[in-house]
């Protein structure tokens, strides 16, 4: 329930101030929970302080809210994966109420435990692994002099690491441009995740990778339609494979979408390609101006490899583009033309 009125305005004014709540009659009990930790559960659970210590009536005050609310079958309310901090407030009743017996409270009702969506399928080797610098890639006025954008195509399936991936590349001023697959998108919904607003809450990017992965080149006109239409909302549209011809450019037009190659690709996806590898052979490759092609699935998508490339680049007097600032996150479905100040 939250708070609301007067009371809300001092709380909120106290916690932005001090970080704790210094009203004479109402002292907050801070409640951390990591990322590992917050998970939707059936029945609450010694490691879950949330589960544990929250109940029906109490007041809460959100000091940071980073995804969206949902309840389990359980009937306990979480922030999916990405849980932050509350200060808690014990309700104080109007009047004293004559104590009850104690009711044993009955055992929640189990659930189905969420299936995990599968990962696009394992990319082939596009048809121009390492284009030349005359392939069409980020446009130039997205990119600023002496930047580099790393970008992630496909899909993950464990949104736990996706979102520390996510959050330490927000925490290191490190911005993503993120392509998923339409099938991808769907197959968060059905766990509870928005997967864009996941994204987009962090300060980064969401391009338009189709929705089955599909060799758009391969395709009849209608079919191609929908294969771009129903990938994720964007205005950047990344064609699986690098598979483009007139036909796909002419459709992706009409359709608000402006196509965004690369000229670095790691082919992470190959065997025996450790982050390290990824994160030498970019860091070893790169130009002012490049788009990096990785993969959500493979070990480029890792805190390893982003702070090792930060670190590689920023010794040749390179930087990698950064997440918006956060007066302007989420970040709009429509890339601006400054995304990577």
């Amino acid at each position: 329930k939250p708070v609301s009125g007067k009371k809300a305005s001092k709380t909120a004014k106290n916690l932005a101030t001090t970080g704790k709540d210094t009203s004479a009659t109402e002292k907050p009990i801070k409640i951390a929970e990591t990322t590992a930790n917050v998970k939707a559960r059936t029945e609450p659970d010694k490691n879950s302080a949330v589960a544990k210590t929250i109940k029906k009536g109490t007041q809460v005050t959100i000091v940071q809210v980073v995804g969206a609310w949902s309840k389990t079958a359980a009937g306990y309310w979480i922030l999916n994966d990405y849980l932050r901090t509350l200060e808690v407030l014990p309700t104080k009743p109007a009047q004293p109420v004559k104590p009850s017996a104690p009711v044993k409270p009955s055992a929640p009702a189990k659930s189905a435990k969420p299936s995990t969506p599968a990962p696009s399928a394992k990319p082939s080797k596009p048809a121009n692994p390492d284009p030349e610098p005359s392939l069409p890639v980020a446009p130039a006025q997205l990119i600023r002099p002496k930047h580099v954008l790393l970008s992630y195509d496909d899909c993950i399936a464990s949104a736990t690491e996706l979102i520390n991936v996510l959050d330490y590349a927000t925490a290191h001023d490190i911005g993503l441009m993120i392509f998923p697959t339409g099938e991808c998108v769907e197959g968060y919904a059905r766990r509870g995740y928005n997967l864009p607003q996941i994204i987009r809450e962090r300060g980064h990017w969401v391009g338009n990778h189709s929705y089955s992965h599909a060799d758009l080149t391969k395709l009849t006109k209608d079919e191609l339609v929908t294969e771009i239409k129903k990938g994720p909302e964007s205005n950047i549209l990344r064609p699986p494979y690098g598979a483009s011809n007139d036909e796909v450019k002419e459709i992706a037009a009409a359709l608000g979408q402006q196509i965004m190659f690369w000229n670095i690709d790691t082919n992470d996806w190959q065997s025996g390609h450790t982050s390290s590898v990824i994160a030498n052979y970019v860091i070893k490759n790169v130009r002012p101006t490049s788009t990096v092609l990785m993969h959500l699935q493979h070990k480029g998508f890792s805190t390893e490899a982003l702070g090792k490339i930060q670190a590689g680049l920023k010794s040749r007097g390179l930087e990698l583009c950064r997440p918006a600032s956060k007066s302007k996150r989420p970040t709009p479905v429509e890339v601006p033309e400054n995304f990577c100040p």
